[in-house]
């Protein structure tokens, strides 16, 4: 189990090691890169696991793979989400250095532990869902709806009203 504290002194050295990786020949694929990436990632990881709320995102960034095609924009993304990473780590150091260990608690114990009522209402979902959820709805409902005026209005759809409509026989009313 590692400390707050070790963590930050683990993570001293690899922020250095990141500023010498600024120039890194090949860039993103460079050996050196690739194994400090690792090394910063797990070290997070090891932190994030003991409920430390860590503000990272060096797992979520490219470091301009997604550039291939246009190795200036590949060195420019790989600039910049290096810088980004680098400032960063240097946030969470310093922040250790001002104010000590952060508090544990990346997720609060009452967020895990949501019981599910016996019946699902509009009033406890209105408290309980995100606004992703109503989002999502919203845009679930007008989909559903433009869907139908556009079906309701193809020839296939008339023929099938018709057939389903009773036929009236010759002379009748």
């Amino acid at each position: 189990m590692i400390t707050y504290r070790h963590f930050v002194t683990e993570l001293e050295p690899l922020v250095a090691e990141a500023r010498t990786l600024r120039n890194a020949e090949r860039l993103h694929e460079d050996p050196q890169f690739r194994k400090w990436r690792n090394k910063v990632t797990q070290l997070l990881a090891q932190v994030v696991q003991q409920d430390y709320l860590i503000t990272c995102k060096i797992k979520h960034r490219g470091f301009g793979a997604y550039y291939t095609a246009n190795p200036k924009a590949m060195a420019s993304a790989y600039q910049q989400e290096l810088e980004d990473t680098i400032n960063e780590l240097e946030f969470i150091i310093e922040n250790f250095n001002s104010h000590g260990e952060p508090p544990k608690g990346s997720l609060s114990k009452e967020a895990t532990q949501l019981k599910w009522p016996d019946k699902i209402t509009l009033a406890w979902l209105f408290k309980h869902a995100p606004w992703t959820f109503w989002t999502g709805l919203v845009g679930l409902l007008v989909a559903a709806f433009v869907l139908g005026t556009q079906i309701g209005q193809t020839k296939l759809y008339q023929q099938f009203m018709d057939a389903l409509q009773p036929s009236q026989t010759v002379g009748q009313k």
